[in-house]
């Protein structure tokens, strides 16, 4: 029985020896086979920047983009209490990260997750902190989104788009679920990453008109085929997007209406 899609946001970080924060506007979108994709864009320091920068650059606002298999399994914890409670192992393996060159290996990526009253997940792991250098312990606040159907579609849609180019040294990724897309390109050292939504407009009579899908964020410069995913209904796995050299593979597509 596959998973469910899931779109989650982040509500803070909290570092041991800092405080809580968010630095970036962080979408997840995982797919109902695992496969995930995670994009952190940083906030604009000050005025004259965009909340979200759409036109390629500057690099520097992109502060982590990643993609690959989670995979997850429950186990029984007393760390909060002396009450046995069951939280989620969790791990995320790196199969594209900007942050990692072509052929080196990223590090762990694993955490405890632990649901909140509030509805929220709270992560607790512990990883390199990027501003020390330093294997530091730190939690994450995380709060999942619906997904919606969009526009005409009779259902709500999860796609999953891969390449995998070693001649090129490319290796990427798009995943789209429900009103969210975003795509991950990675050749060489240099990065393209893309976050779309499908956004809903009302009529000046205050009524919910048409829709459409709308970019939010663009870095870097290379095609990525997130408009593939719009259509979801005209794709199916196994199915080739081809650009220039770039050959990219439908590797999965789910409906569900729950």
């Amino acid at each position: 029985m596959p998973r469910e899609p899931n779109i989650s946001v982040r509500d803070y970080i909290y570092w041991k020896g800092s405080y809580a924060t968010e630095p970036t506007f962080t979408l997840v979108l995982t797919s109902p086979g695992s496969k995930y994709l995670d994009i952190r864009i940083l906030k604009p320091t000050s005025d004259t920047e965009p909340v979200l920068p759409n036109e390629g650059g500057p690099m520097s606002r992109l502060d982590w983009a990643f993609a690959g298999t989670t995979r997850s399994a429950t186990v029984p914890t007393s760390a909060y209490g002396p009450q046995l409670t069951h939280v989620t192992h969790s791990s995320w393996e790196h199969w594209v990260d900007s942050r990692v060159g072509w052929g080196a290996a990223p590090a762990a990526d694993e955490g405890d997750m632990y649901p909140q009253t509030d509805g929220r997940t709270l992560e607790l792991g512990s990883m390199v902190n990027p501003a020390t250098g330093l294997l530091t312990s730190y939690e994450e606040m995380w709060r999942d989104v619906e997904a919606v159907v969009t526009g005409a579609d009779r259902a709500k849609y999860c796609v999953v788009i891969t390449i995998d180019d070693p001649e090129h040294r490319a290796r990427g990724m798009v995943v789209r679920v429900g009103q969210w897309c975003q795509g991950l390109l990675k050749i060489g050292d240099e990065t393209t990453v893309e976050r779309w939504e499908y956004v809903v407009r009302e009529t000046k009579e205050g009524e919910v008109g048409d829709g459409d899908w709308t970019r939010c964020v663009r870095l870097g410069q290379r095609f990525l085929p997130c408009a593939v995913a719009f259509k979801a209904e005209d794709v199916a796995p196994g199915n080739v997007v081809k650009h220039g050299d770039m050959v990219w593979v439908v590797q999965e597509k789910y409906e569900w209406m729950s």
